[in-house]
């Protein structure tokens, strides 16, 4: 029973302590980087001059660097790119360190213009689908793109400007099989024994570049809201730190990986051609 109690106790603190660290900051962010996302507020209303909002938690020494970097990002995606000028004093207010900087510029690599200078046509992203009654809690009213995607596909919605290779599903027409007269009668019991599994069409969504949690999650949301066996995977799950070091890394230098055999090229011999191993 002390050991009960001991476990109670460290588990109370624990979620006391969680508490007190997001009522310290965290939840206005969070509810500020909902709003950012999806370009509304909790209650529906388009965001105005959200820049007021944005600059006290830049200068605020208790956000931690990468949030700080993440809520500049939002906020450039959210104005659809924003001037030199305009990145500039973000940076100072921010206090952003100069070998961080490079994850703005790199994002352009992903083609989407964080800077965009007067004059020059600014990016645009696609419409979304209304999604406001999805999630009960006001922090978490994002949801990824992907998953309008996913619906596209089984309803077959899908733009083919951008999925020229996604062809219609054909009708699966029924196909007489063949019985035995001999064996009939037991084929037919064997039949009526075996459990029934009902066979779901499926989709099979890889995302290149690495797919988040939210992501995962809404692959399930799909898959049990049309009955649709969905399979989703990337070469790697990215978190919001890993995005952020994946941005940082785009600047750098491509180094191909060391062949772990020690060749140059042809590491494989035909098997005919290997010597016994004894």
């Amino acid at each position: 029973m002390a050991e009960v109690r001991v476990d109670w106790n460290t588990h109370v603190h624990l979620a006391s302590d969680c508490m007190e660290r997001y009522r310290a900051g965290l939840d206005a962010l969070c509810d500020l980087e909902q709003d950012l996302s999806i370009g509304y507020d909790s209650k529906g209303n388009r965001l105005k001059e959200p820049i007021n909002r944005v600059i006290p938690f830049l200068t605020d020494p208790r956000i931690s660097l990468d949030n700080r970097l993440r809520l500049i990002l939002l906020y450039a995606l959210f104005e659809n790119g924003i001037s030199s000028e305009s990145m500039v004093k973000l940076l100072a207010h921010a206090e952003i360190p100069f070998h961080d900087r490079s994850i703005f510029t790199n994002a352009a690599r992903l083609g989407v213009d964080l800077v965009v200078e007067e004059g020059r046509p600014r990016f645009s992203l696609p419409p979304r689908r209304p999604r406001t009654q999805e999630s009960a809690y006001t922090s978490a009213r994002w949801v990824p793109r992907i998953k309008d995607l996913m619906e596209d596909a089984i309803h077959e919605n899908l733009s083919l400007d951008h999925f020229p290779y996604v062809v219609q599903r054909d009708p699966v027409s029924e196909r007489t099989i063949a019985r035995s007269a001999r064996f009939g009668s037991l084929e037919r019991s064997a039949s009526r024994e075996a459990p029934k599994t009902e066979v779901l069409p499926r989709l099979i969504v890889f995302v290149v570049g690495g797919m988040s949690h939210s992501e995962m999650r809404s692959a399930y949301e799909v898959m049990a809201a049309n009955s649709w066996d969905v399979i989703i995977g990337a070469e790697q799950i990215i978190t919001p730190t890993k995005f952020l070091d994946n941005l940082r890394s785009l600047s750098e230098p491509f180094e191909p990986a060391v062949n772990p055999v020690g060749l140059n090229s042809y590491p494989f011999k035909r098997a005919e051609s290997l010597e016994p191993l004894v």
